[in-house]
């Protein structure tokens, strides 16, 4: 009957391999596109491009996908890998027991099955702890003992590696607006965005990166995504909450586009900033994506979201403000008074010069 039963446990084993294989074969990635807008809210998601024509499965790329996991996922993971091999220790240790040598000292505790008290046995072993219930007494019973400590060290060293790695990898809480703005600064037309630290401290040396994508199609028939870079103010420290202008001179790839045109060009705006923590000293960074069509904005200005600062009192950043915007009154004609860029603005159409 022992034999009969582990027979039965075996043949479950074997397709263990397969399962697992299928299993980790289809850990796909979300899609995205150019067109991908993640809003400030989960500005932290790890979004990722779907990759066809590749197998991807944790047998060859196990570091990295562990780390992509979320964290109740990974420990999930950890602790299902601990007791599947503790299983499969357990089934030898069972056989052993059944087997009628004298393979192990001690006494079974009669309040489990013997399979039970062999799993935790097995447990106790692959993580070194050796509660002292079943002892190996023979060559096999200590070979296959020695086995599943090598095993359990082996594991130990690339699970925790891994969750050593995802815990130390540091984590932005910087956000962007969910809108851009264009707008005029001074008679001066711009293109604002905003950027918060939800920490509430200061970023240093950011190095901020926009630029202006735009599908193009070549003389030869080919479409192609062109990407331009747009200046922003490059502030040596950046505030909890700061507003990014980009203006629209003639060196800005939106000069000379009207408005339409500009909403009809199925355009994007991505934005990258990589900044250090100036209380942990850690690089962070951070990426957005808008889509000209339905991110974009005119006439309008961001709600004030810093208050205090003054005196000894308290200096808050109101969040709940952050992507709220009104009509900027400064501003009203500023689709009016630039509907083509085309021409020099500094000039009218008879010659003489006019306000932007």
């Amino acid at each position: 009957m022992a034999q009969q039963h582990l027979t039965q446990h075996m043949r479950k084993l074997r397709d263990i391999p397969r399962l697992v294989h299928s299993m980790s074969s289809r850990f796909t990635l979300p899609s995205l596109n150019l067109s991908d807008n993640s809003s400030g809210r989960d500005a932290g998601a790890c979004v990722k491009w779907t990759v066809l024509g590749v197998k991807r499965c944790l047998a060859d790329d196990f570091q990295h996908m562990g780390i992509e996991m979320e964290w109740p996922n990974l420990c999930a993971f950890v602790a299902s890998v601990y007791m599947a091999v503790s299983l499969v220790f357990a089934l030898g240790f069972y056989y052993l027991l059944r087997s009628g040598g004298h393979h192990f000292s001690g006494e079974l505790s009669g309040q489990m099955t013997e399979f039970e008290e062999c799993f935790w046995t097995s447990v106790a072993n692959v993580v070194t702890i050796g509660y002292g219930t079943l002892v190996p007494a023979s060559r096999a019973a200590y070979t296959l003992a020695t086995l599943e400590h090598f095993a359990g060290i082996l594991m130990s060293a690339l699970l925790l590696g891994i969750v050593v790695t995802k815990a130390s990898i540091p984590t932005s809480k910087i956000v962007f607006s969910d809108v851009m703005l264009m707008t005029k600064r001074n008679g001066v037309p711009v293109l604002i965005f905003r950027v918060a630290n939800t920490r509430g401290n200061f970023l240093l040396s950011p190095d901020i990166r926009v630029s202006f994508f735009k599908p193009v199609t070549t003389k030869e028939g080919e479409e192609v995504w062109i990407g331009s870079p747009l200046e922003f103010t490059q502030p040596p420290v950046m505030a909890p909450c700061f507003n990014l202008v980009h203006r629209i001179g003639e060196d800005s790839p939106l000069f000379g586009m009207s408005y339409d045109e500009l909403l009809q060009s199925g355009g994007n705006i991505g934005a990258s900033i990589g900044a250090t923590d100036d209380e942990s000293l850690q690089t962070l960074y951070a990426r957005k994506m808008w889509r000209v069509q339905e991110d974009v904005r005119y006439n309008q200005r961001f709600v004030d979201v810093l208050k205090g600062g003054k005196g000894v009192g308290p200096r808050i950043l109101d969040m709940a403000c952050f992507n709220k915007y009104v009509s900027n009154r400064g501003a009203d004609n500023v689709v009016d008074r630039m509907p083509s860029l085309k021409e020099d603005p500094s000039q009218g159409s008879d010659g003489k010069s006019k306000e932007l």
